[in-house]
């Protein structure tokens, strides 16, 4: 056989991210090969009903959907008559040569009849297989709340000393934020534009940041009390804003009841097994047990053990039940084994079919998300990595950058990626203000892409009013409801307002570059909404006739570190 393509870099696997039913009748087929590949001519897709023989079969041909750093995608969406497909790809190089790939790999001929043992292929669709967006998250603007430093209620006791509020926060001092205080800014919210929050853990914990849980499904009471959180969610749900609980399933607090009795008992204990111990008895001294990092004041729990993994399923039922909340974010999703993840997943789902699990995974999340069995989504650290290097560290060009975007997109699904929760701030890192050194300009080009990005945009508190944070402890400050930066937040409030206005879930989307310019296209029911970033050193001519919303554009010049958006 002979070709000029690089038939090195051809890749496809049936029931993957690159085959996979859209629907009851529809789906998607996804050929990758090398990125730019000069030689390549012409791809199509052979296939046919699986018992249907030659006369069924259809050759079609598949448009370049997107490249990402090392390949081109090419794509088709199928509505199909017959839901069980058998398929090849067929390409044909630049000098007329025609050869197949297949899950034999790569031939000069192909028959179909003949070979079925390597074609790709769509078994059937099955009902339950079929991943969907949730409709009840997409396109919301969520608010990230850490409970201890966003609002303080002083009608609600406290057991511990409180530092006065807006002082230097530390690992060990408590502020004391509340679920009350939370509740009083409500309003606020509202006006913000928030459409759901995600706040990080209630539950009785020793520590300021409460992921060392004491007691499971019972609210500190230093953040009130379970009545409190009853409320909050009623009111909120009043007010068309979801709420997300922060989960830690992975650790616990070895003061925590279930570890203590393991303490005592060791081996004796009925849940010994529900720890990964080296020895009879686990010793805080010599850490001879799993913990979250290397902190063994929070043991890591074994959820591999059946009766583990019942209890704490049986214990998400209740709080679900009890609190009625949409969801919950997984704190380090990725250290949980796979089998309880889909076991929590189908429990809950049963329950509310629109529950979303978010999973805690800095890295490539295929293999819990792509299933649509375990997490519905993810906090999306791979935006924030680009993010970052993008407008802070310009490490990419807009040319570049739109390969690296469509890399990030190309990992999943693509009803998946809507459920996303995207973000550059978060409790864990350095704040994006410190990180751009304070420059406003660069700051809200950056959260404009944040909130004009397919998925489910988070906002870190105080990040709407440009707080500081010099790291993982720092960022987790005060909220100064006495001194806010009025045009950082007056900037959110337009660009909540427009993703708010223009649902992304539905939209068809293009990413692009214009010279030194990234651009970003929607459309949808006949309307576009177009997106400019100058990321640049340099200004770049743009002439725009139905602006919508602008940063650093005038008179058709778009300044370096600055945005246009228009309406078509």
């Amino acid at each position: 056989m002979h070709t000029l393509v690089d038939i090195s870099a051809l890749y496809h696997e049936s029931d993957s991210r690159f085959s996979y039913p859209t629907s009851l009748s529809t789906c998607r087929i996804t050929l990758l090969t090398k990125k730019g590949d000069p030689h390549i001519k012409r791809v199509y897709l052979l296939y046919q009903g699986k018992f249907r023989g030659e006369k069924d079969r259809k050759k079609i041909p598949l448009s370049l959907l997107y490249s990402d750093t090392l390949h081109d995608y090419y794509g088709i969406d199928l509505r199909l008559n017959d839901v069980r497909i058998i398929y090849v790809f067929e390409i044909e190089d630049t000098e007329g040569n025609i050869f197949y790939f297949s899950e034999g790999g790569v031939s000069s001929s192909f028959n179909m009849g003949e070979t079925c043992y390597n074609v790709f292929q769509l078994p059937h669709i099955n009902s339950s297989d079929v991943i969907y967006t949730n409709k009840k998250f997409a396109d919301r603007v969520f608010y990230q709340i850490f409970p201890d430093r966003f609002a303080r209620d002083p009608s609600v006791p406290h057991s511990k000393e409180l530092i006065k509020w807006g002082e230097e926060v530390t690992m060990f001092n408590f502020a004391g934020g509340n679920i009350k205080g939370i509740i009083s800014k409500i309003p606020y919210l509202k006006e913000l534009g928030i459409k759901g929050i995600y706040l990080n853990p209630l539950w009785k914990g020793s520590t300021n940041h409460k992921y060392d849980t004491l007691e499971y499904g019972t609210v500190d009471p230093d953040f009130g009390s379970d009545e409190d959180l009853v409320e909050l969610v009623e009111k909120c749900h009043k007010e068309d804003i979801l709420v997300v609980l922060d989960i830690v399933y992975n650790h616990m607090s070895f003061l925590n009841p279930i570890f203590q009795d393991v303490s005592k008992k060791g081996k004796e204990s009925k849940y010994y097994d529900w720890f990964i111990i080296d020895g009879d008895f686990p010793s805080f001294t010599k850490g001879n047990y799993a913990s979250f990092g290397i902190h063994p004041y929070m043991p890591k729990i074994n959820l591999s053990n059946d009766d583990c993994a019942d209890y704490f399923i049986s214990l998400s039922e209740d709080i679900v039940a009890k609190y009625h909340v949409d969801g919950f974010r997984l704190d380090v999703g990725d250290e949980v084994a796979h089998t309880f993840w889909r076991k929590l997943s189908f429990a809950l789902k049963k329950k509310d079919p629109d529950f979303l699990l978010i999973g805690e995974d800095w890295h490539n999340a295929e293999s819990f998300l792509n299933a649509g069995d375990q997490f519905g989504s993810v906090m999306n650290y791979a935006m924030t990595r680009l993010v970052q290097e993008f407008f802070v560290e310009k490490k990419h060009e807009a040319k570049e950058m739109v390969s690296e975007i469509y890399g990030v997109w190309g990992r999943y699904k693509e009803m998946i990626n809507y459920n996303l929760l995207n973000l550059i701030d978060s409790h864990d890192k350095k704040r994006f203000l410190d990180e751009c050194g304070d420059n406003l300009d660069v700051y809200l080009s950056a959260h404009l892409f944040l909130l004009m990005f397919p998925g489910v945009p988070s906002v870190y508190y105080g990040d709407e009013i440009a707080m500081h944070g010099s790291n993982a402890i720092d960022c987790r400050r005060c909220f100064p409801w006495d001194n806010m930066n009025e045009y950082v937040l007056g900037y959110f409030k337009k660009m909540i307002a427009l993703r708010n206005s223009f649902p992304l879930a539905k939209c068809k989307m293009k990413i692009s570059s214009l010279s030194s310019l990234l651009v970003i296209q929607y459309e949808k029911d006949g309307e576009t909404l177009r997106l400019y970033w100058n990321n640049s050193s340099s200004e770049a001519k743009l002439t725009s006739y139905n602006e919508v919303l602008s940063l650093n554009y005038f008179s058709n010049i778009l300044k370096p570190n600055g945005f246009l958006v228009e309406k078509l």
